[in-house]
């Protein structure tokens, strides 16, 4: 059986709720300097092994998400002696903490509420909504949602769950809302429209290929009757009605993936005989009516073949025309705000600590 985590790479496993192998003095400055009001707290504690095992907690769980008290001690030396060094307190004393477990979860649970951690089930929600709109907006696969994931739990302040989890609720979101695409865009196409495209891929007898492949192959003779045979596709193509579809509130980036063959074969290049579209092998494609942006052409991937065989042009999301040469050009990418959901309730009074920035193996996300 396949878990749910396979397609996390073994980088992303070792590194969750972890501990990197080396911590940074950039590290320790960012999440076990201790700020006045856990100071406080810490030096409040009846004796130096709680007073250092309650510092070491509060920066656990600022690094990491999680706290660990079944194994408080479980933390490297340098982060222990750098908060040692604050409490004026021996670092070998932490071997002490655990001499009554309950202490540990005591602390954590004070930690959580005053400083506003959320448990993850207060938070996932929020966790869901987010990863729907990167879905909804871009094409990030699961692994880049994975760490958005974990990056965006830290920044809210959610302590993470367990790697199954997460990994499973990434991979259901993302299933859910690419099929919530498909349904919104194929509700929206007419039924005559949504029949046409099947008897398109028909091949007709002693023809070597379908109908939409014919409609997608530009005239090659520059003459009269390659006029005639341009304007007469175009006749054609136009009355698919295909650009009837409403796709305005889609994405640009959706539409491509939907208009894009199976195996990704560049616009102008044709596949392989056995991945031909309306070819007889197991890669043959279906087009779908939302590739289409507008009825006056064939749109193919995101680019438009115009009436007259000019030169190919790129349709935006915004219904304006670029030309080839700015294709190589990465188009610029929406900024996604959060569910913009605020931690209601008794948490709101509570002194915040200010939320610690995202460590360093999580930075190239932000």
């Amino acid at each position: 059986m396949a878990m749910p985590h396979e397609y996390l790479s073994d980088e992303q496993i070792a590194r969750y709720a972890r501990f990197p192998a080396e911590l940074s003095a950039g590290d320790l400055e960012q999440f076990f300097r201790l700020t006045p009001h856990a100071l406080e707290l810490a030096t409040g504690k009846r004796t130096p092994p709680t007073r250092l095992g309650w510092a070491v907690q509060w920066g656990t769980v600022r690094m990491l998400g999680v706290f660990q008290p079944d194994h408080p001690t479980r933390v490297p030396e340098r982060a222990v002696a750098f908060v040692a060094d604050q409490l004026d307190v021996d670092p070998g004393r932490l071997e002490e903490y655990r001499t009554r477990a309950q202490t540990a979860y005591e602390h954590a649970w004070q930690i959580r509420d005053t400083f506003g951690y959320r448990e993850f089930a207060a938070g996932e929600e929020d966790l869901r909504a987010y990863l729907a709109a990167r879905v909804w907006a871009g094409e990030e696969g699961p692994k880049a949602l994975f760490d958005r994931s974990v990056l965006y739990l830290l920044e809210h302040q959610i302590l993470l769950p367990g790697l199954t989890v997460l990994s499973r609720l990434v991979s259901g979101v993302r299933k859910a809302e690419n099929a919530r695409l498909h349904q919104v865009v194929a509700k929206r196409i007419p039924h005559p429209v949504r029949a046409e495209p099947g008897t398109l891929l028909q091949i007709p007898d002693q023809a070597r290929f379908s109908e939409l492949e014919r409609l997608r192959t530009e005239p090659d003779r520059v003459s009269s009757p390659g006029l005639v045979q341009a304007l007469d596709r175009t006749s054609q193509i136009a009355g698919i009605g295909a650009g009837k579809v409403q796709v305005d509130d889609v994405p640009q980036v959706k539409l491509e993936t939907l208009a894009r063959p199976p195996g990704g074969h560049a616009v102008g290049h044709r596949p392989p005989p056995g991945d031909r579209i309306g070819g007889r092998g197991p890669g043959r494609a279906h087009p779908h009516p939302a590739g289409h942006r507008q009825s006056g052409g064939l749109a193919v991937g995101g680019v438009e073949r115009h009436r007259g065989g000019g030169a190919a042009r790129e349709v935006d999301g915004d219904g304006q025309d670029h030309h080839p040469a700015d294709a190589g050009q990465p188009h610029p990418r929406p900024r996604y705000p959060g569910p913009g959901r605020t931690n209601r309730g008794s948490a709101a009074t509570r002194p915040q600590a200010p939320a610690p920035s995202s460590p360093a193996r999580w930075a190239s996300l932000t």
